[in-house]
């Protein structure tokens, strides 16, 4: 039997190595203070202080947020 590449010969299997979270990505509003935006899969995000905050691995949110000119993405 074939030994698998992912076998410690003295503590067995090795577990996989579990994947980071993407950072949170913030947008900011240019135009309201406050507001509810409606993604296209009928998802809500709320504004709030001028400003959206989104999972970072979010890609139709991050994707919906970055063509609108009426926002830009705040770097932390």
């Amino acid at each position: 039997m074939a030994k698998s590449e992912k076998d410690d010969p003295v503590t067995g299997p090795v577990p996989a190595a579990e994947p980071t979270p993407a950072q949170p990505a913030t947008f900011r509003d240019k135009e309201y203070r406050s507001r509810m935006l409606v993604l296209p899969d009928w998802r809500v995000l709320l504004v709030e202080q001028f400003k959206v905050t989104v999972e970072g691995d979010d890609t139709t949110a991050i994707a919906f947020l970055r063509k609108r000119s009426d926002f830009e993405q705040v770097r932390e």
